[in-house]
């Protein structure tokens, strides 16, 4: 007579036992894990921080200090920070046994925009990190009106700073034309948003030509490149 093959818990069944104790021990090391001190935070790092305070940061995180960090969720944890309208990313790590570092990169303000009477200072990406101020004064506006797409603005600012240009403010004319105003007062009349970036290298050589006279400059006219018109102040 054929003998029937042992099944996998018949084979175990000697060792049940054993198997139970295992069990049992993971369970106490795991109860252990989860409530031992040692896993608690009890250091806390963040770097990359200037503008916005480590208090700030800590608080969005939602860190909770009275239990293991390693049954904890970093990745919410960086959601949470990334929210903040200043920083740009964040990485949460943990360390063994109970420390955890926090490192985040911060945007960089680039311009004020200004719409609907309200000025919200933002980085490149037009992501609005704070209501506008007086210390704010150093940074170019763009002028967000007429239902025109406020993005062209910032590439033509883009432009504008490249060619180390101080401009005060960028805005559309009535015919969706960029125009800038530099510091000094002078209007600089681009015309086509698509041709900005090779205008402005004219800028800075025509002034430099025009302004040693006496007769102060109050525009440029940019708008036929072959044929830069300057306009002089009355």
């Amino acid at each position: 007579m054929r003998r029937r093959r042992a099944t996998p818990a018949q084979r175990l069944r000697p060792f049940w036992f054993l198997i139970a104790i295992a069990i049992a021990l993971l369970a106490v090391g795991g109860y252990l894990f989860a409530v031992s001190h040692a896993f608690y935070p009890h250091t806390i790092d963040v770097t990359g921080n200037r503008v916005v305070s480590k208090d700030a940061i800590l608080e969005a995180a939602q860190i909770e200090l009275d239990r293991n960090i390693w049954l904890q969720n970093t990745a919410a944890m960086t959601t949470r920070i990334e929210a903040i309208p200043f920083i740009a990313s964040a990485a949460v790590h943990r360390h063994f046994p109970g420390a955890i570092s926090i490192d985040v990169t911060e945007r960089t303000p680039f311009a004020v925009l200004e719409s609907g009477g309200q000025r919200e200072l933002v980085d490149r990406t037009l992501r609005e990190l704070r209501p506008a101020g007086p210390d704010d004064v150093a940074f170019p506006v763009l002028i967000a009106s007429g239902g025109q797409n406020v993005q062209t603005l910032a590439v033509a600012l883009e432009a504008v700073l490249i060619a180390h240009l101080r401009p005060a403010w960028l805005d559309f004319d009535k015919y969706g034309d960029v125009e800038m105003t530099l510091r000094g007062g002078v209007r600089v009349l681009f015309g086509d948003p698509s041709t900005v970036a090779q205008k402005v290298t004219l800028v800075q050589p025509i002034l430099e030509k025009v302004e040693h006279g006496t007769r102060k400059v109050a525009a440029l006219d940019l708008r036929a490149m072959t044929t830069p018109v300057v306009v002089y102040a009355k």
